[in-house]
Formats: structure tokens, C-alpha cells, sequence
């Protein structure tokens, strides 16, 4: 994996750099730009691999959360199986069991929902850290352009050549680290999906959110409102009215 990498290549490519360095007499202008921007690279690296790693090693801790949870899940079913059928006491029991089980389902969904959104935002750095290494090949190769047109080289082609290597090899760093980046976006999202579709059969098997009660109430207080309309006074009135309207036109 390359996060297995997490700290170990950024120091090492900047020792190495800071080696080389040491070793020149002289160092023109563009040299020293272009490492001065390859080392803020470097340094940003540092944050990045370590929150990048933390984020992975989290995806298994969900995983596995999940995976115990619906083990748990299976369990309290079996044991509503051997239960009494219809029993009101087991039924009770059942969701007294689950309840916490429940609420620890959300918990990880709102986890993961998180974790998507760090996971979004290491996404948009990696994005910005590539552009910003086209943006140093290009002045790498301008620079050259520009030397040879000047006749007054800024720097060597090989030293030109050891730049563009380097950054070569950070593009192609950048481009594994995305794609494990998405691969675990994949997993969190279908583990996400999965999570929704468990509490989704559990609220219909059991009512746990409670929502089937809370509809009720409204239902009845909703009736006792339309009977008491239809017997007010008001409304007897009018029932009155109209009786004593249909008697005069049957005279």
C-alpha cells in the first residue's frame, strides 16, 4: 500500500535533496526557485500522509464495527425464533436488545459520512498538489526554452532532466495515492449504503425510530378533531337550518 510510505518518502527525498545542493558551488536563480516550490511540496506531504494513512486505517475499524453489530443482529433474531410467537413480553424484550444496536448503526453512519467529507477535501489537495507540479514542469521546460533562445543557459539539461524526474515521480506518487483515495471512498459509500439498508428492515420489523407510534397519535387526534367539528353546536345549528328549509319547500 502507499500510505505504508506515509513519512518515510517525503524526508527522504528532501535529505536527498538537501545533499545534492550541498555538494554545488553555485546554484542559478531558476534551480533555486524550482526547489524552493518541490520542498513546500515535500513539506505539505507530511499532514497529508499522515491523515491520508489515520483515514484508511479507519475504514477497517468501520468494517469491522459493522460486521460485529449484524452478527449481534442475527443473534437477538434467533432468540425471538425460540421465543413464544406473538408473545407482547418477547417482542418488548426484542427491541429493548436492539435499541442500543440501533443507535450505534447511526453512530457509524454519521462516522462515515465524516469520513467522506475529510476524504473529499484530501482529494482537492491532491488535485491542487498536481497542478502544482505541471505548473513546476513547465517552468522547467521554459526555462530551457528560454536559455537556448538567450544562448545563456539558465541551467544544464541534465540538471533540467534530474527536475524533471523528480517531479515525474511525485506525479506518479500523487496519481496512486488518488486512486487508493477513491477505492476507499468506494468501500465507505457501499458500507454506507449497506448501514442504511439494516436500519431501514429494522425500523420495518421493529418500529425501533418508533415512527409507526408517533404516527398514530396524530391519526386519532386527528379524528376526535373531525367528530367534534361535526357534533358542535354550530354545526347542529346548521343541521337545523337546513331541516327546517327542506320541510317548507315539501309544503
Amino acid at each position: 500500500m502507499v500510505y505504508a510510505r506515509a513519512q518515510e518518502w517525503p524526508l527522504e527525498r528532501k535529505k536527498n535533496n538537501s545533499q545534492y545542493f550541498c555538494k554545488r558551488q553555485s546554484i542559478s536563480p531558476i534551480e533555486k526557485k524550482l526547489r524552493t516550490n518541490i520542498d513546500a511540496l515535500l513539506d505539505e506531504n507530511l499532514d497529508f500522509w499522515l491523515r491520508f494513512s489515520t483515514s484508511f486505517h479507519q475504514i477497517q475499524k468501520f468494517k469491522t464495527g459493522f460486521q460485529d453489530l449484524q452478527a449481534k443482529i442475527s443473534k437477538i433474531k434467533e432468540k425471538e425464533k425460540s421465543s413464544q410467537e406473538g408473545s407482547v413480553n418477547a417482542t418488548t424484550n426484542i427491541k429493548s436488545d436492539l435499541r442500543p444496536i440501533y443507535k450505534h448503526l447511526r453512530q457509524i453512519q454519521t462516522e462515515l459520512t465524516l469520513w467522506i467529507e475529510q476524504s473529499t477535501s484530501l482529494k482537492d489537495k491532491l488535485q491542487r498538489k498536481f497542478s502544482s507540479l505541471c505548473n513546476i514542469q513547465e517552468e522547467i521546460t521554459n526555462a530551457l526554452t528560454k536559455g537556448a533562445e538567450e544562448e545563456e543557459m539558465l541551467f544544464t539539461s541534465h540538471d533540467a532532466a534530474e527536475f524533471q524526474s523528480e517531479v515525474v515521480n511525485m506525479k506518479q506518487e500523487n496519481n496512486n495515492v488518488r486512486d487508493e483515495l477513491q477505492t476507499g471512498l468506494d468501500h465507505v459509500t457501499t458500507l454506507q449504503q449497506e448501514i442504511e439498508k439494516t436500519l431501514a428492515k429494522l425500523d420495518e420489523e421493529f418500529d425501533i425510530s418508533g415512527s409507526k407510534n408517533n404516527n398514530q397519535p396524530q391519526l386519532r387526534h386527528s379524528t376526535s378533531r373531525t367528530q367534534a367539528r361535526r357534533y358542535s353546536p354550530h354545526h347542529y345549528n346548521q343541521m337545523r337550518v337546513q331541516s327546517n328549509i327542506r320541510d317548507v319547500c315539501e309544503q
